[in-house]
């Protein structure tokens, strides 16, 4: 719903991005359709691995929502993006983190269900899978993120 009315405020505005910003959100929405779906596909089956690459993916987001951040912010610097569109793109970009963040949260969920050392410990189970040498994660971390960055670059 945030998101919609980001865009209904730009529509109302007669406003609309930049090419690049187009370009660059699309790949940050194609990341979000993907970590949701996979997200869902988890919970509804209960899939401890499918729920296990969800993070790995959510983490990669939050690097790349991060990159596109500071590439609006140089395109505002140059003035290819006034106040009004840059506030809406920020909203945008924040929702689309949020979104992100929800997902971690389910999918931690069904883990969860399989280690109940988990339950009251996921913030601490969160930061020691970022922090950890665990293969699996790093692998998938690494194909997300030549995935999404990759696109970045050719946008």
């Amino acid at each position: 719903m945030n998101l919609v009315s980001c865009v209904e405020n730009l529509r109302a505005k007669d406003a609309e991005f930049s090419d690049n910003a187009k370009k660059e959100f699309r790949i940050g929405a194609e990341a979000i359709r993907e970590v949701m779906a996979m997200t869902e596909k988890a919970y509804d089956e209960n899939n401890l691995r499918l729920a296990r690459q969800v993070e790995p993916l959510e983490e990669v987001i939050d690097a790349l929502i991060a990159t596109l951040r500071t590439h609006h912010i140089s395109r505002m610097t140059r003035g290819e993006c006034d106040i009004y569109n840059g506030l809406q793109y920020e909203n945008m970009l924040a929702n689309l983190e949020r979104i992100s963040d929800q997902c971690s949260n389910l999918a931690v969920l069904v883990v969860s269900k399989n280690d109940t050392s988990i339950i009251g410990n996921e913030h601490q189970y969160i930061h020691n899978l970022h922090h950890s040498n665990d293969t699996a994660y790093m692998e998938a971390f690494q194909r997300q993120y030549e995935k999404y960055y990759g696109m970045l670059e050719t946008a």
